[in-house]
Order: C-alpha cells, then structure tokens, then sequence
C-alpha cells in the first residue's frame, strides 16, 4: 500500500482526523483596476473594494504609510470610495482601516507625461526574488536528503547559520508543509545586471518566518505566508506561488526591501511590494523600469523593451508578454479574457482539472491554467475546454447513475454538453446564479467537501443540496465582478 492511500485511509479511520480542508486563502483585492495596473493619465481614479463595511479607510499616494489613528487621519476616502493617482510614472497608492492595511503600485503613461532620455535605475527587488527562489531551494534541499517526503512527519537542518524546520501534516485529502526559518542564513548566487552587464552575484540571505504548502496528493496547490529577509537585502517576501507535481508552477513573488548590495539598481520607491512572475520572475505588468538604452528614438511606444512590431500589446508594458487565453492580445490589455473560472457556492470551492477526473479545491486561484475553462455555446448547451489540458468538461457512468465529472478529448457529444439553467431553489443568489445540468443524463454537477465533484439520477432540485449545485461563471476569475447570468 503506498502512502498516498495510507495517509487518505487513516484520515478517513481515526476519528481524530479532520478531514476538511480550507487550503490557503487568497488576499483579499483591495483595488480596482488591480496593483501593477498601468494607467491613461495623470489623476487618473482607481476604486478601493470589499471594505464597504468600514466606515473610515485612510490613504496616501505619496508612498508613506497612512496613520490611522482610530480614523482621524488627514486622507479619507469621500463617499464614491475613490483615489485619484496624481503622478505621471510611478506611484505608490497605501491604504489603512481598523483592522488592516494594503497597497497597490501603478505607472501612469500618457502623452502629457514628459519622456526623458535620463538613464534611471533598475529594481533590485527582481534580484531579491530571483536570489530567494534559488535559496529557498537550496534550504529545503537540506532537509530529508533533497526528497519530498512520503509520508507526515518532521525534519529539520543547521544553514550556514540558524535552522530551518520543516513539518508535513495532512488536512483532510491534503498534503499541508510548514517551512520555519530561524535567522536561517545561506549564500547563493544568481545572475544580476549591473552597469548594463550581466555578472555573477553571491548574496547571503538571512530568513526569518514561515512559508507554507497546501497541496492534493498529486503535489498540486498553493504556497502563501511571508517571511522577512537581512544579510545582502533588508525587506520582506511574500509568496504567492502555485505548486504543480510538487514544484512550482505558476504564481508569483512579491518583494519589497529598503536596503540592497547593488551598484547600479535600488529598491522599489518607498519599500513598495513589486510582484515578479513564475518562470522567469519578470515584473508582474511590466511595471518595472529597465536600463536605459544609447540614444532616445526608440519603435518602442510603451517601453516595455519589446519593439512595437512583436509586442502583443504595444501601448501598455507588458515585458512577460504574457497571453493566457492564447488569442494574440496581452493580458495586460485584453478586455475581455478567454476563459471563466468555475466557483461553486459551498465554501467558494472552484472546479479544477486534476488528471483525467475533475476536483473542486477552496483554492482559487485565476492564473491556475487547471482552474480556467474556456466556454463555448453548443446549440442550446455550453461546452468547457480546460485551458491547461485541453480536454473538455464531461461525464462518466452507467446509464442511471451515479456519474463522475471527468475531461475527456472534446468530441461534441451530449456528454460534454452543460445546460446552464437559472438555479433559484432556497433563493435567488445572482453571484452563484445557475446549475450545470447535463445533456446525456438527468444530473447536475456537485460537489463535496472533500472535492469530489460528481451527480446522481434527478439530483438537480434535491433538497438540501442548493450550496452543493449552484455554481457562478467569473470571466477571467474576476470574483468582484458580476459573473456569467442565464
């Protein structure tokens, strides 16, 4: 017996065991349009979210830390919730309520901003990431003789100095790790550009705090926690990173830091929190500034190092050139993404291809290629193909029931058809608006807690189930938005 089904017969056997699972939770966005955002113009307004239930929420866009004082602050938001960005190029926008704070980074690009051909300095922050990731490796690699564990357990290891723990528990049918850096020191090195050369850097990082996995048996999740970092860099990491067969597979890093070892680069203004992206830690949209080049006549609008006549979206930075929906528009200017995200009511549990079977996690994550389906009318029906697999949403199972929700190669058939039908049994809620109700069989796709997602003969208005069936469509993951009504 390997250990995956040990592990899931003993959470299933022992009475102690919990076998709910929350997973990581997402940050709540704060913003609209989103951090890294790149702006028309000057006072240009952006929209503060999800916080309708404070009364006071206090901002700066000047990059110093708004001062609460139990709301007697010089900045309030008025009533349409609304901050103008006052600066042509970088801004940094922070706000603060009772109970927390948060930020967002934008550029303002626009013809009545003056260009200059004056050299400016790259961020270090990028350098930061790319370091961390290498020594975030190394670090673990420390541990259990640089193999994933195969069972729960705890291991732990000396780094140059301090230590670094690692625990591996199980919640519910998933895997959770704990990685705890103890003033744990290490060197690596990366390559960096100084001066406009690439060279070969060594940094010694000292990490304190805690990074942890949630992940399915297959080694697909989400990493989150922040730690805090000295030695070479002064300043903070925060990972959002997604983990695929047990290795990082998509999200991001974001960094801020106040002080570096660099010639030639400096930190983020006034210690923002700049995102770079997975595989290649570019900056999350392209707002980052780059080494200037020889000379000021560029085929470069939006300066983002990719001349006009390759760039997927030239008026807009967008250095990752990154295009999740494959039509030939970068994300950073495609207004209308080509995939929805499947969110069902119970626990906000979202649809995701796992192998040939399909699985709902409390994970949502919109940039999960395995979580974005792209929707397609099909006569009087709508079919999903999964954009990381390429398989269509579909069903397996005997003529009455039961019938597992799986992907299959996309054939047209009633299978892979879904009726999306206005769901309003135990009341109308217009964020989870309809039930996924199949062709071939008399069945609506539900899930569990567990994340089994799967139907039974005429189970579409059982009673009880509501939560379990009613689903929302968000295009492009968009969970503040209204989502797809039928």
């Amino acid at each position: 017996m390997n250990n995956r089904i040990a592990s899931a017969i003993l959470c299933l056997t022992l009475a102690s065991c919990n076998c709910g699972s929350s997973g990581i939770a997402l940050p709540t966005q704060h913003f609209d349009p989103p951090s890294a955002t790149t702006l028309p113009e000057a006072g240009s307004r952006i929209s503060v979210i999800n916080l309708d239930d404070e009364p006071v929420v206090c901002f700066t866009t000047d990059g110093t830390a708004p001062d609460w004082n139990g709301g007697d602050c010089p900045n309030r938001l008025d009533a349409n919730r609304q901050i103008a960005v006052p600066n042509c190029g970088f801004n940094l926008v922070r706000i603060a309520w009772s109970t927390g704070t948060d930020e967002a980074s934008y550029v303002v690009e626009s013809e009545n901003c003056k260009s200059s051909c004056t050299p400016v300095l790259p961020w270090s922050n990028g350098a930061l990431v790319r370091a961390f990731a290498l020594w975030q490796d190394e670090i673990k690699c420390k541990m259990n003789d640089c193999e994933n564990p195969g069972a729960t357990g705890n291991w732990s290891a000396q780094c140059d100095t301090g230590s670094v723990a690692w625990n591996v528990s199980l919640n519910g049918l998933r895997a959770v790790s704990k990685f705890t850096f103890d003033a744990c020191a290490h060197a690596v090195t990366v390559d960096v550009e100084e001066n406009g050369t690439t060279v070969a850097r060594t940094f010694n990082l000292v990490v304190d705090g805690q990074l942890s996995q949630d992940t399915d048996f297959s080694g697909n999740g989400n990493e989150g926690g922040t730690v805090t970092v000295s030695g070479d860099f002064t300043g903070t990491l925060t990972s959002r990173v997604m983990i695929k067969n047990k290795k990082r597979g998509g999200g991001s890093f974001e960094a801020a830091c106040s002080a570096d070892s660099l010639e030639g680069m400096e930190c983020a203004p006034s210690s923002a929190k700049i995102a770079y992206d997975f595989p290649d830690w570019s900056c999350h949209g392209g707002i980052c500034p780059v080494s200037a080049v020889t000379g000021c006549e560029r085929s470069d609008v939006d300066h983002d190092t990719i001349v006009d006549a390759d760039d997927n979206c030239p008026d807009l930075p967008n250095t990752d050139q990154a295009d999740v929906d494959g039509d030939g528009i970068g994300d950073a200017c495609d207004n209308a993404p080509g995939f929805v995200v499947i969110r069902y009511k119970t626990n906000n549990r979202c649809l995701l291809a796992s192998d040939d079977k399909v699985h709902s996690t409390s994970t949502c994550e919109p940039a999960d290629p395995l979580q974005q389906w792209q929707m397609f009318a099909d006569g009087d029906a709508f079919g999903f193909r999964n954009l990381s697999n390429g398989e269509c949403l579909s069903q397996s199972g005997i003529l009455i029931g039961p019938w597992t929700v799986v992907t299959d190669p996309c054939d047209g058939s009633d299978k892979q058809r879904w009726k999306l039908e206005r769901y309003d049994q135990g009341g109308f809620d217009a964020a989870f608006p309809i039930r996924l109700h199949n062709v071939a069989n008399n069945f609506c796709a539900y899930t569990d807690f567990t994340g089994n997602v799967y139907g039974t003969a005429s189970n579409c208005g059982l009673w009880g189930t509501e939560s379990n069936l009613k689903v929302g469509l968000y295009y492009g993951g968009a969970f503040d938005t209204q989502p797809y009504q039928p």
